[in-house]
């Protein structure tokens, strides 16, 4: 039986959709429902092998199955000397062969030994149901899991649901459409939602002496007025002894690039962590925001693994194709200007201190033009030992 996306909201393992519906259910092609599974596999998830918070061939776990990581980078923050022993997890089982959303992105899976990561105060808003999914594929097989078997895709647009297979297929034009189509039922007009505060959060400069409530990234917009299409997810998560931050895999698209970087107030894409280690937003890259903006010099560098235009990477996301007429912008000049652009895999680093609760927010939004989509895809949340500094090596990287 083919699983297709619920139409209504969910009530997932202690993940709660918030909106317009209160039942869930999963249809097949002929509209029959079935519960979603609930099970756990116990399959541990360790994708790259070693690296920070990961085991490599020189690493050996203890009796309690923790590792002992020599390869992590550089100190704890704020201290010199020798580091620590690495107690962060090392992979974690994974349960995401159906549409629970935490646990699509590697989190609160059932187990009952230390490679899982359990959180609490999870919550999923959203009011429309075309605006997410749990895929197996987003487009083209650049954007599959990069764990496990489903990644999470949210959107300022609409999804088209998913085939047999769970890949979406996102036609040509569906992320640029006419005003009067454009609009999703995800609320509009809202305050960004706690603990997010748009007031800067650091009492010099950017990432330096944080006040643990604004954004001490300073990259949120200080003319921000109101989110539009907001949809978003929030979850509180205990550190691990001897774990110094953690990993997220991110890819951005967008039908805002090029024409509105040199607009204000593009879509936004916001990954906001309250925590003694850091309190602000964090998907920044070399200090901007995550948005056509913010991106632009990625998106414009050579051999980053962004693209635009008539490529493969942005076949059937939506976000592919040329107008076939010539635009410049300050950076340079497109004969075909493009539909829409990739940012391919990134990776968002953060950190985190040993012991410590974090909260997280995840919000996708409009500020301004809401007939030209963003999308983002989320997957395989993972710790790592040796942490990274805010300002510096924290934020978007190439994976």
């Amino acid at each position: 039986m083919a699983a297709r996306r619920g139409t209504l909201l969910l009530l997932l393992a202690g993940c709660r959709l918030e909106g317009l519906a209160a039942v869930a259910d999963t249809r097949d092609d002929d509209g029959e429902t079935s519960p979603f599974p609930t099970t756990s596999s116990t399959v541990t998830s360790d994708p790259e092998g070693g690296g920070p918070g990961r085991p490599d061939a020189s690493s050996a776990a203890d009796e309690d199955g923790f590792t002992s990581d020599d390869t992590a980078e550089g100190p704890p923050l704020g201290e010199t000397g020798p580091r620590p022993e690495c107690r962060a997890p090392m992979g974690h089982t994974v349960c995401d062969d159906g549409p629970e959303i935490f646990y699509s992105l590697g989190l609160d899976c059932p187990s009952d030994g230390n490679d899982h990561t359990p959180i609490s105060g999870d919550r999923f808003a959203t009011s429309d149901q075309e605006t997410w999914a749990t895929a197996r594929m987003y487009g083209n097989e650049a954007f599959t899991p990069r764990e496990g078997q489903r990644l999470l895709v949210m959107t300022t647009g609409t999804l088209p649901v998913a085939d047999e297979d769970g890949r979406i297929d996102v036609p040509f034009g569906h992320t640029r459409r006419p005003a009067d189509q454009a609009d999703n039922r995800n609320p509009d007009d809202q305050d960004l939602p706690a603990p997010i505060v748009v007031q800067s959060g650091s009492l010099s400069a950017p990432f330096v002496d944080c006040d643990g409530i604004g954004d001490c990234s300073e990259t949120l917009p200080t003319a921000f007025q109101r989110a539009h299409d907001l949809i978003y997810f929030t979850f509180e998560v205990t550190v691990p002894d001897g774990t110094f931050g953690y990993e997220v895999d991110l890819a951005w698209f967008s039908a805002e690039f090029p024409r509105l970087v040199q607009q204000p107030n593009n879509d936004l894409f916001v990954w906001w962590q309250s925590s003694d280690a850091f309190t602000g937003n964090v998907a920044t890259f070399e200090g901007a925001p995550m948005s056509a903006t913010g991106l632009q010099p990625y998106l414009t560098a050579p051999g980053t693994g962004a693209a635009t235009g008539n490529v493969a990477l942005l076949q059937d996301t939506g976000f592919e194709g040329s107008t076939s007429s010539q635009c410049t912008f300050a950076w340079g000049t497109y004969s075909d200007c493009p539909n829409g652009a990739t940012t391919g895999w990134m990776t968002l680093s953060a950190p985190v201190q040993p012991g410590e609760t974090v909260q997280i927010v995840a919000a996708l939004f409009d500020q301004g033009d809401r007939t030209l989509d963003t999308t983002v895809l989320i997957d395989n949340w993972r710790w790592s030992c040796g942490g990274c500094e805010p300002g510096s090596s924290c934020g978007l990287r190439p994976p």
